[in-house]
């Protein structure tokens, strides 16, 4: 699945402006790719993206194409133009305006995104640092439906739950780099509490894990609890052994994302629980 070019969000932008967002943007799309996203898709192509004074991000990157910054962005993007079965769409359509702030503007990367069941991505300029806009579809003069899209701007995108329901609809599962830790030098951080030596055996079989990077912590014991995922946060898991009185660990993974710390939750839980 690719992601769709957000051309709005380069509206007024100066080539000293351009300059500033693209490492942005570059990095955001480094990390889509992470998720699953084979390309982004740029409709109107490189010189379809309008900046301030009449340039355009073609000219811009002919003026830098020595830059890093500038060959990656050449290299992810892709200039396809809509698929076929996917004209109607727009040839039953007025108009695509996505809804900013009081106005309404014309777009077409979101419009592609919507029509494809993707979603769009941008750089992150005033007006565009949410992830859910609407876009009013036009037919016959007047505004015929309003249909809600997605356009990431942000690394913290990623994580919106609105997107990660997305991703796990369209995008391949998210598998997370592997440790480049041997077990043996995964440290394990336990508390001297009761329970140690139950938690001590358990974390030696959690960090032969690949996924796994160390032992944080042990966690407050909750002898009832039945569940053996406790929370997720960041890179974090924290797990408890509901069969060994209710003791607990904290355990930091290889996740990058929340789709692979759902992996390797789901993985820890099917393999150690």
């Amino acid at each position: 699945m690719d992601l769709f070019f957000n051309e709005i969000s380069c509206n007024g932008l100066t080539e000293q402006d351009l300059t500033i967002y693209l490492s942005d943007f570059v990095k955001l799309v480094a990390e889509a790719l992470r998720q699953g996203v084979q390309f982004v898709r740029f409709e109107k192509g490189l010189s379809g993206v309008e900046l301030a004074y009449n340039q355009t991000l073609a000219q811009y990157c002919y003026r830098h194409s020595k830059e890093p910054e500038v060959k990656a962005l050449l290299a992810f993007h892709k200039e396809p133009y809509l698929d076929k079965d996917k004209e109607d769409g727009f040839l039953l359509v007025d108009d695509f305006r996505v809804r900013i702030g009081n106005q309404t503007i014309s777009c077409y990367g979101l419009a592609c995104a919507l029509i494809n069941n993707s979603v769009g991505i941008g750089f992150h300029t005033p007006g565009w640092e949410g992830i859910e806009y609407k876009i009013d579809i036009f037919k016959e003069g007047e505004v015929d439906s309003v249909s809600p899209v997605l356009c990431v701007s942000s690394t913290a995108h990623f994580d919106d739950p609105l997107f990660v329901e997305w991703a796990d609809t369209y995008l391949p599962e998210a598998v997370p780099e592997k440790s480049k830790q041997i077990p043996i030098d995964k440290h394990i951080h336990l508390s001297d509490h009761h329970g140690a030596a139950e938690l001590r055996e358990f974390s030696e079989k959690l960090r032969k894990s690949p996924y796994v990077e160390e032992i944080v912590n042990s966690i407050d014991r909750v002898s009832d609890s039945k569940k053996f995922i406790v929370s997720m946060k960041d890179d974090i898991i924290e797990i408890r052994l509901v069969n060994e009185g209710g003791y607990g660990l904290a355990v930091r993974t290889t996740a990058k994302n929340r789709r692979q710390l759902d992996f390797i939750a789901r993985h820890l839980e099917e393999k150690y629980s």
